[in-house]
């Protein structure tokens, strides 16, 4: 009996990761870049997921125009709990996904990718129904807080 549920288990995680993994890692799509606010350029999707699921992806890129380098403290999305940054990546021919912990460095004149099969944020423990848009803050390491509408698609 505890054989039987051990291999339910099993496919149950290894479900789970091959999940992860293709919605982390399709083809490229175009990315949107909506504005610049106090010279950070920045555009982000977030995969759009049914209603009984609670944790979704985003993707997009921010761009450093800045003179100087700064770091991003903590990132929160509305109606979600928590927002982690995690890269994916291939290791031994199995799909991982690890978080990375802020903050997270932006240099003075760099752009960050976050694209499925790479860096992308995770947004975690949904908590109520997400529209055509979503408002994602960026909290700096300066104090500043920056905000933007992600598409849902």
């Amino acid at each position: 009996m505890f054989r039987n549920l051990n291999t339910i288990i099993l496919t149950i995680l290894f479900l789970f990761q091959v999940n992860l993994y293709f919605s982390c890692t399709n083809a490229t799509e175009e990315l949107l870049v909506q504005k610049e606010e106090s010279g950070i350029l920045a555009g982000f999707w977030v995969r759009k997921i049914p209603e009984s699921a609670t944790v979704t992806a985003g993707y997009g890129k921010i761009t450093n125009l800045r003179d100087s380098d700064i770091g991003i403290k903590e990132i929160r999305a509305e109606g979600f709990d928590t927002v982690e940054w995690h890269t994916s990546f291939l290791e031994d021919g199995i799909a991982r996904m690890r978080k990375v912990d802020f903050p997270i460095p932006l240099p003075s004149g760099k752009e960050i990718l976050l694209d499925k099969g790479g860096s992308h944020l995770m947004l975690i423990g949904k908590k109520k129904e997400i529209s055509e848009t979503l408002r994602i803050q960026f909290a700096l390491s300066n104090g500043e807080t920056l905000v933007w509408d992600a598409v849902v698609k």
